[in-house]
């Protein structure tokens, strides 16, 4: 399995590490430090340029204690936009984005106390900033769950891709974003939308439209082309050696097969086109390597499996 590493990137990124303050009194009587009290995070594109932005929940009725909003300039830097956006939420567990007005850029909605000392209530900022171009999906669940949760749509573009998940609760304490996805898009146009759905299909939906209004896309019935087996030779490769790799499929849905795309890093681009089942590749790397074949029945429609290939 790949080997993870992970270090604290908060102060690169422009996030302050806390305390603010110092060190306060906890509601237990005991002391606290501000870094303890935030609680999960909700993500959206608020301002609708294309980077997804943090909305951070801090909890307990303390003075320090109001979530924040950070904006995401790109190139993984942020910046402080809580005073600037309006937004003042105290000891809260939650929040959720979603376009309530349906004018096309997130709203946020979030659960706790405008002040200090205040009595919790619900509250709904709305978002009247100007913003970039979005793109709204609605997913139909028909084979797997209606909402089609688990499914993941990805917006391709000539210069690169943009991925969501349809998610149910998410975060600390179960809240839920809008089940309807939203891109931001700046500028830029999209190329493509695929919908990659629990039962492997996927819908491909080609020069689609932005607006406020949502694209609604239906998981197509039935399975085609389900792939029996890959076969991988040889199968235990060495870092350098050159792999084959056949994808067998059930007959008849194998002479529906329009083409095959093969993805041999998991950046969901595709390394490798071709009309023919078989492919090849050289893994500079020892370890597990996992790799994802395309069965393209249509431009509208696809199949897709991953296997993984143990290199030495």
């Amino acid at each position: 399995a790949p080997d993870f590493s992970f270090e604290d990137v908060r102060g690169k990124a422009g996030i302050p590490i806390l305390p603010l303050d110092g060190i306060g009194e906890a509601p237990d009587g005991g002391l606290t430090i501000v870094d303890e009290l935030w609680s999960g995070v909700a993500f959206g594109d608020f301002d609708s340029d294309g980077f997804l932005d943090a909305f951070v929940p801090h909890v307990y009725d303390l003075p320090w204690a109001f979530a924040k909003l950070y904006r995401n300039k790109g190139g993984f830097a942020f910046e402080d936009a809580t005073e600037a956006s309006g937004i003042r939420v105290f000891d809260t567990y939650s929040g959720a984005w979603a376009d309530f007005d349906g004018d096309g850029d997130l709203d946020l909605a979030a659960w706790g106390r405008p002040a200090v000392k205040q009595p919790e209530r619900f509250m709904l900022f709305r978002n009247d900033r100007p913003a970039g171009k979005a793109l709204l999906v609605r997913l139909a669940g028909r084979e797997g769950n209606a909402s089609a949760l688990g499914a993941r749509v990805t917006l391709r573009f000539a210069d690169g891709l943009m991925m969501r998940e349809a998610e149910g609760a998410t975060s600390s304490h179960n809240q839920q974003n809008s089940p309807i996805i939203h891109f931001g898009l700046g500028e830029r146009k999209p190329e493509a939308i695929e919908v990659r759905w629990l039962t492997g299909r996927i819908s491909i939906l080609r020069n689609p439209k932005t607006g406020p209004a949502p694209i609604i896309i239906e998981e197509p019935k039935g399975r085609f082309g389900v792939i029996v087996s890959v076969k991988v030779k040889p199968p235990v490769p060495k870092a350098g050696e050159e792999v084959s790799f056949k994808a067998e499929v059930k007959v008849p849905a194998a002479s529906r097969v329009q083409g095959y795309a093969w993805d041999f890093d998991m950046d969901n681009r595709f390394e490798e086109t071709t009309e023919k089942s078989e492919a090849k590749h050289t893994f500079d790397k020892a370890g597990t390597r996992l790799v994802r074949v395309r069965l393209l029945e249509s431009k509208a429609s696809a199949v897709e499996k991953v296997i993984a290939v143990q290199v030495e």
